[in-house]
C-alpha cells in the first residue's frame, strides 16, 4: 500500500542505465498548495522547474510563495503539461500566454 512502489534515492556509484537521473527529470508537478513535499523541495534545491497546479485541491497551505520557492503555476494538468512541453522545447512562456506584448522589430 501507499508508497512502497514509489521511486527512491539511490547513490550515484549504485545506478543502472534504465534509472532515472536528475538531468533527466524535465519538471515536477505537484498540487499548488503541496509545494512543501520533498518532490517539491528537491526541485527548487537542484534547479528543476516545478510547476504547481491550481486545480488539484489539498487540505495543504504549503505554496511557493510561502516558501519563497520558484515556481509555474497551471491552471490544470491538461496546461502543467504544456508548460513542461514549452520549457523542454526552449519557448519562452511569456511569449505564447495572453496578452501578447507588442514585439519590437530588429533591425
Amino acid at each position: 500500500q501507499g508508497l512502497h512502489k514509489a521511486a527512491q534515492p539511490i547513490p550515484i556509484n549504485k545506478t543502472r542505465g534504465t534509472d532515472i537521473l536528475l538531468n533527466d527529470v524535465l519538471a515536477i508537478v505537484v498540487p499548488s498548495t503541496c509545494m512543501g513535499g520533498i518532490p517539491a523541495l528537491a526541485a527548487a534545491k537542484f534547479g528543476i522547474p516545478l510547476i504547481g497546479v491550481k486545480e488539484n485541491k489539498t487540505i495543504l497551505n504549503v505554496t511557493a510563495d510561502k516558501l519563497n520557492i520558484d515556481s509555474f503555476t497551471a491552471a490544470n494538468y491538461l496546461e502543467a503539461a504544456g508548460i513542461a512541453l514549452a520549457l523542454r522545447e526552449g519557448i519562452c512562456l511569456e511569449s505564447i500566454r495572453r496578452p501578447i506584448h507588442h514585439v519590437k522589430q530588429i533591425k
